[in-house]
């Protein structure tokens, strides 16, 4: 992956290139990443976890090649920009190519929600609350979300993943006490975390999932918050 570091953090979000982008890469990333939860035990474990505790269906956005399907089944339902990526979901799985910020679904359609790494790809200050906002809106209350970003500080652009180039794209780092306030800001209430450092292939990332790393801009948090009972 080619990272340039940028000098402040972009203010645009623009779904058309993001989704070119995975559109470019999207047979290569199913082959490096399609199973990614069969190696990585931390996440798998959380997933399993939020699957167990959902009755109804759950919302995975940015579900790219639809891991979380792949693992909880055909009730859940796969949101991506990227209509090759989801391409590559299984076929028994719901798909909609869809804008996080205006999901296509009434509110409190679904028992529980997942966000794995779709938070980089949107400015803190003005796209990261709306998506958010948005995903409470489609979940019963009372129900949760996994989010999953990388933390660290600052913003990066890349334009190379998986030996594809593409239009560049921009990344953001956050931290673990702004992702909370994040959270908060948008009306969810973080009621469980966890870390892991970087995957780097199949074995490392089991490694890595059983262990406690030092912080670094790779590692992972993977965040459960529940959206309130009550008004929206």
């Amino acid at each position: 992956m080619k990272f340039g570091a940028m000098a402040s953090e972009p203010d645009s979000f623009d779904p058309s290139r993001i989704g070119a982008a995975y559109d470019a890469m999207a047979a290569a990333y199913a082959a490096a990443h399609g199973d990614e939860l069969d190696q990585l035990a931390m996440d798998a474990r959380l997933v399993d976890r939020l699957g167990r505790a959902t009755d109804g269906p759950i919302l995975e956005v940015g579900a790219g090649v639809a891991p979380v399907a792949r693992r909880l089944g055909s009730r859940v339902v796969a949101a991506d920009l990227s209509r090759a990526m989801l391409g590559w979901a299984p076929v028994s799985t719901p798909r909609v190519q869809a804008d996080a910020r205006r999901l296509p679904f009434s509110s409190g359609a679904f028992g529980g929600a997942v966000l794995r790494d779709v938070l980089r790809h949107v400015p803190r200050a003005t796209t990261s609350p709306r998506l958010l906002a948005e995903v409470r809106r489609v979940l019963v209350p009372g129900r949760s979300v996994l989010v999953a970003v990388h933390l660290g500080t600052g913003s990066v652009e890349f334009s190379e993943l998986l030996g594809v180039t593409f239009e560049p794209i921009s990344g953001a780092f956050h931290g673990a006490d702004e992702l909370d306030a994040l959270l908060r800001s948008t009306g969810f209430e973080p009621v469980a975390a966890a870390e892991r450092g970087p995957a780097h292939s199949a074995r490392a990332r089991h490694a890595d999932a059983t262990s406690s790393p030092a912080r670094s801009p790779l590692t992972l948090r993977r965040l459960v918050a529940r959206a309130p009972l009550g008004e929206r």
